[in-house]
Order: C-alpha cells, then structure tokens, then sequence
C-alpha cells in the first residue's frame, strides 16, 4: 500500500544477488512473498525492507504430531507498484514466474506485505471485498475498472476469504482436478515451416501430465511446391510429472491463528487480527491474489500481512522477526 514518494535509487529497488544457491525439494513448503514500493511522503515502503530481508530457509521445528518442516521463502524481488492496474497485472505474472520455475506448482502459501501508516501494531488481514476502491493510487485512479467493473463481469463474490478452493462461478472444474491449454508454435526455415500444436490435459493434484505433440512439416520451396510434395509426421508424446503440491488447509485466520502466531514472535510484539484491510491497494491485492486462486480452483492460501510505518534499522529487524513468525503460523496452521 501507499503512494508515490521520492524516486530512489535502483540498488533499493531489487533484492541484491544472492551469493549462495540451495537445491529444493518436492517436500519444501514454498511460500511466495511481496512488497509494495514507495508509500506518500516514504521514498521506502516497510512492506517491501521486511519481505526483502526475510531468509530464503526457514525450519519448522518437530512436534510430537509431525516431523520438523523445511520452509523456503521467495520474495518477489521488485516492489509492487501502487496502482490499481499495475496490481491487476503483476499478480498473475508473479504466480505465472513461480510456476514456471517450479515445473508448474504454484507457490503453496503466498503472503503480501503492506504498510499502515496509521498503526503501531502487526495485523492479518481476514477478508478482501470486491467492491469500493475509491481511493485515488498515485496515477490518480481509482479502483473501479481494474477491480470492481472487471470482478463482476468474471462474477465473482463480493467477498473473498482464505479458505478451500471452490468451483468458480463460470461453470468450470476445479482448475486443480483439471486443466487442459493448447499452444501452437510456427517456426519458418529457409526452405519449409512447421507447425506444432501441443495440447495438455493436467490431472488432479499431482500435475500428472499428458502431452501430445502434432507437428506438420510442409515444403516451402518452390521447386517443392511445383512437385506438390510434402511431408507430413505426427508425434504423440506423454510426458508424466510428479510436481506434486503440498497439501493445505486454509481458513480465515482466527483466535487459534493469533494464539499460534503469538507463539513465533518476540513476546512483546503487537501482533492482531484485522477485519478492516482499508479498501486501497493493500485489500486490492488480497483480493485479488485470492480471486484468481477462486478462478483456479486453488486452495485461498493467501494472508496479507499489514505493518507500521517505520523503517529504521531495529523495526525493520522486529518486522522481519513478526514474518518469519507469521510464515511458521500458516505452515503450523494450514499445511497437512
């Protein structure tokens, strides 16, 4: 959340290279985090200093009910631009990057961080609504043909919680059971063109694949066409991939989240649960984020994550303490 503030400059605006690389594993739980950038008279914006300092690894210590977890974290490494339109955009293309660098899984659990201002505490969020973004972002727009016009044309409910997927209003099958897309490719050479048409079917959960490849190779050569010669092949390929998801249980998040969450912070922290995202950006995008799971038919493991305004070095280091707890919460509280 927050609007335009002083430009700065591009090493604040990127996560810098990280020097070591970890192998993941199938059994991590990965969870997606972002920032928002500049906030009114802020050339920095909390949200994104805490999610930009979070570790990549996080360990869920053993319970006698379940074996220690691994949690990899992985934030968006820009800072979401305050607008309602670079909102609408940015969050399909975020989650889109993750799952084609993840051989299709979406992240597990997503969090997004905003700011504020007008709150000296830590608070989730437990409910966006559709409608009602009439606070101006820093191009002057309000949220209504980015949000509310565009959300009820795809009809979607006018409140959205964490929570189990759910059959999308348009009728179809839960996106997680099943997905089917076709992608036509033409590559033209010197002396033929090609066209391949891939149709994929995914099944349930486990992303099981089939593919199957129909390429048409055609002469493109004069000489070739004269002699009406062609060359025609058909490929069919099934490809199976065991990108499996780890399995979740969301909800909204409640006295038991709280207790949890109370758990994995400094004692003295100010942690809360909030009923009132404050209708801006930050609601715009917990909305959102939520509306194409609803679409999806994925599970709404989605938490947005407010926090106050300051951003010297010891509350930006409390901050980072009350995130890295709040990602323990969640896995503690909704993964099986």
């Amino acid at each position: 959340m927050g609007d335009l503030g002083p430009a700065i400059s591009e090493d604040h605006e990127r996560l810098p290279d990280s020097p070591t690389v970890t192998k993941e594993s199938v059994e991590d739980v990965k969870v997606l985090v972002t920032g928002f950038g500049p906030f009114k008279t802020n050339p920095l914006n909390p949200s994104f200093l805490i999610a930009s300092s979070l570790p990549e690894t996080v360990t869920l210590p053993q319970t006698t009910s379940s074996p220690p977890r691994r949690i990899r974290i992985h934030t968006h490494p820009f800072p979401i631009r305050v607008a309602y339109s670079a909102v609408r955009s940015a969050v399909p293309e975020i989650i889109e990057s993750f799952k084609n660098n993840h051989d299709g899984r979406p992240p597990d659990l997503i969090i997004h961080i905003g700011m504020a201002s007008t709150r000296d505490y830590y608070a989730v969020e437990t409910v966006a609504h559709r409608d009602g973004y009439r606070i101006t972002d820093v191009d002057g727009e309000v949220g209504y043909e980015d949000g509310e016009a565009h959300w009820k044309d795809l009809g979607l409910p006018d409140v959205l919680r964490p929570g189990p997927c759910t059959i999308s209003s348009d009728g179809g099958q839960d996106a997680a059971h099943k997905k089917r897309a076709t992608t036509v490719y033409t590559t033209t050479g010197i002396s033929t063109t090609s066209t391949i048409v891939t149709d994929t079917t995914t099944v349930d959960s486990t992303n099981t694949t089939t593919t199957t490849t129909t390429t048409t190779t055609s002469s493109s050569a004069p000489e070739e066409q004269q002699d009406q010669r062609s060359i025609r092949n058909t490929i069919v390929t099934t490809i199976t991939s065991t990108a499996a998801s780890t399995p979740t249980s969301p909800s909204p998040p409640d006295a038991h989240f709280l207790k949890t969450w109370r758990s994995f912070t400094p004692e003295s922290t100010d942690v809360r649960i909030s009923e009132d995202a404050g209708r801006y950006l930050c609601e715009f995008i917990f909305y959102t984020s939520m509306a194409q799971a609803y679409r999806e038919g994925r599970d709404r493991s989605v938490v947005f994550l407010h926090v106050p305004g300051r951003t010297d070095e010891e509350s930006i280091e409390v901050g980072k303490e009350v995130a890295v707890g709040l990602v323990k919460c969640i896995v503690s509280c909704w993964v099986d």
